[in-house]
C-alpha cells in the first residue's frame, strides 16, 4: 500500500524540562505530531487541540492550553528563522 509516509517531528536537544511542566511538554509534542504542515512550520490550533482531547480524554487547564499555544508559536518562529537562514546561506542557488 504505497502511500506517502508522514514524517514524525523529533524533539530537539534541550535543557531538562522542569518536572512541573513535563506533562505539558509531552502533550505539546503529541499534538504537534498530529498537525498538518502547510507552507511553513506547523502550529497548534483549536481544532488540533479539540481532536487531541477527543482522542486522549485529556482535559488541560486553561493555563496549560495557553502554554501549549505559546510553545507552538515559539517553536514555529524558531523553525521559520532556521529555514530562512538555510535558504539564504552562501552557495545556495
Amino acid at each position: 500500500m504505497g502511500g506517502a509516509k508522514k514524517s514524525r517531528r523529533t524533539q530537539p536537544e534541550r535543557p531538562e524540562c522542569p518536572w512541573q511542566f513535563v506533562h505539558v511538554w509531552q502533550w505539546f509534542w503529541d499534538i504537534l505530531n498530529g498537525c498538518a504542515n502547510g507552507m511553513g512550520p506547523a502550529t497548534i490550533g483549536w481544532l488540533d487541540l479539540q481532536a487531541w482531547r477527543a482522542i486522549t480524554g485529556e482535559r488541560p487547564e486553561p493555563w496549560e492550553v495557553r502554554l501549549l499555544f505559546r510553545l507552538s508559536v515559539l517553536r514555529a518562529s524558531i523553525e521559520g528563522e532556521e529555514n530562512r537562514k538555510k535558504a539564504n546561506a552562501p552557495g545556495k542557488p
